[in-house]
């Protein structure tokens, strides 16, 4: 899903919700500005700087990954422009404050990207007239991914949040299966 998104050496790369930090250091093969995770449990912010220390201690080249403890549904944002991660952190009343908080702190030329996997919630941001989205799809998880999954595949959808006007990607419904926990793309 990353590889489809353009200048990713231009943004800077954020995990809301961030964990342990595995997407993190998945984002970190990429050639993104930065990288960096928010979480609010401090346990796991200690267990994902760790995880950090270890990806750029096998890794050097790769951009170092930071990880800040804090609120993931109101984060500050670096300057420029940002690709958001989110894997279902939180229930809509968040992710609802997370759109306005997106919509507020947004800058005229600056481009914002939200990777929301497995979107239980998206139909927040497709029914808030700043996002577009772009992409949404069932993607299938590889053999290596399936050890850490629930399922086979997983629903991925992209908005966009900029000044450009384009009309939205045509929309494949999210539907939600399994109310608070899973969420598909149909065609």
């Amino acid at each position: 899903m990353l590889g489809t998104l353009p200048n990713d050496h231009e943004a800077t790369f954020v995990d809301l919700g961030c964990g342990k930090g595995r997407a993190l250091a998945v984002a970190s093969e990429f050639s993104f500005r930065a990288v960096m995770g928010i979480e609010l449990n401090p346990d796991l912010v200690a267990v994902a700087r760790r995880n950090a220390r270890r990806v750029s201690a096998a890794q050097p080249t790769r951009p170092a990954i930071r990880i800040d403890e804090g609120d993931a549904s109101a984060p500050a944002l670096p300057e420029g422009d940002v690709v958001l991660f989110l894997y279902h952190p939180f229930g809509e009343p968040l992710i609802r404050r997370l759109t306005q908080h997106l919509v507020q702190s947004h800058a005229p030329g600056r481009v914002i990207h939200v990777i929301y996997e497995n979107p239980v919630h998206g139909a927040v941001f497709d029914d808030h007239p700043a996002f577009r989205r772009i992409f949404a799809a069932m993607l299938s998880c590889t053999a290596e991914e399936c050890r850490f999954a629930f399922d086979a595949d997983e629903a991925i959808a992209i908005w966009r949040l900029d000044d450009d006007g384009d009309d939205a990607a045509t929309r494949h419904p999210i539907v939600v299966t399994k109310p608070g926990y899973r969420a598909v793309i149909r065609d």
